[in-house]
């Protein structure tokens, strides 16, 4: 699935452009957002998911696994920019390898969840500030 606007339509400083969209929990997911500047809570909680990539440029965006993937997530990529994320509940995504690359926004990490399998976590930072949260 492929969703976005078309490159040349053209939004002013005040048009809003909200979209709300809902995944089938009876289909495994591989997910590829790319999000320039753009404020998003994004939910995955419960859905069967496979892989999600995440980039940003200077968005907002919150990010949820509030409850457990029902699957084994191949990758969860995070490519941050400038952005201000946060993110609760990423062991609950199940992801063999989190990928976090960093810039100069402000990152919120929860590594909370139920932790059942090995996880692979690889954070690179860049001159933006970087929080941890995790339960041990």
């Amino acid at each position: 699935m492929e969703i976005g606007l078309n490159p040349k339509q053209k939004l002013g400083l005040t048009s809003k452009n909200y979209w709300q969209l809902g995944l089938n929990k009876n289909i495994v997911h591989k997910v590829n957002i790319n999000a320039k500047a753009s404020r998003q809570s994004l939910n995955f909680s419960g859905l069967p998911m496979q892989l999600l990539h995440l980039s940003s440029g200077t968005s907002k965006i919150d990010l949820y696994f509030n409850e457990v993937n029902p699957i084994r997530m191949t990758q969860l990529y995070l490519d941050l920019g400038a952005s201000d994320f946060r993110a609760f509940g990423l062991i609950n995504s199940r992801a063999k390898l989190i990928i976090i690359f960093g810039g100069t926004g402000k990152y919120v990490l929860d590594f909370n969840g139920v932790q059942s399998e090995d996880i692979n976590v690889s954070i690179e930072g860049g001159i933006g500030k970087e929080i941890g949260r995790a339960h041990v």
